[in-house]
């Protein structure tokens, strides 16, 4: 199983990291920890000029936890990590759609890719919404 996990660094995306390798484990399959640098966000807050560069910085560091995370995990599967840049729901679901992903595991705050998606997704809630969790039709959420 192909499975794309949606990462930015949040309590909620290692969440989904973990689940993400979980499901991915089971099948012996492959798991891709995608973040997203939403360079837009720059352009309307007037942000100094340091603003975005140490906020790529920063992005890849995450990059770097994310396969750090990984590693940790002994399971039998192919896992990678990769950034992309733009508007995060944007890019996970195409990410999702150009490489044939089966399954994406998204942390609750991306919760609109799944009206987009070309495969089922899983929504992460945070901690703080675990616990009053629904499912709603056509959604997935983790326990």
């Amino acid at each position: 199983m192909k499975v794309l996990v949606a990462y930015d660094g949040s309590l909620n995306s290692k969440d989904a990291l973990k689940y993400g390798m979980d499901k991915a484990g089971e099948s012996g399959g492959e798991l891709t920890a995608l973040h997203v640098f939403n360079s837009a966000m720059f352009i309307d807050y007037g942000a100094g000029p340091r603003a975005e560069e140490k906020a790529r910085k920063e992005s890849e560091h995450l990059v770097e936890e994310m396969k750090r995370l990984a590693e940790k995990i002994d399971w039998k599967m192919k896992v990678k990590a990769v950034m992309e840049e733009g508007y995060p729901e944007d890019e996970i679901v195409k990410y999702a759609g150009l490489h044939n992903c089966e399954l994406i595991v998204s942390p609750a705050r991306y919760g609109k890719i799944a009206k987009k998606a070309p495969c089922p997704v899983v929504l992460v809630p945070s901690h703080e919404q675990k616990k009053d969790a629904v499912l709603l039709p056509g959604y997935a959420a983790m326990r």
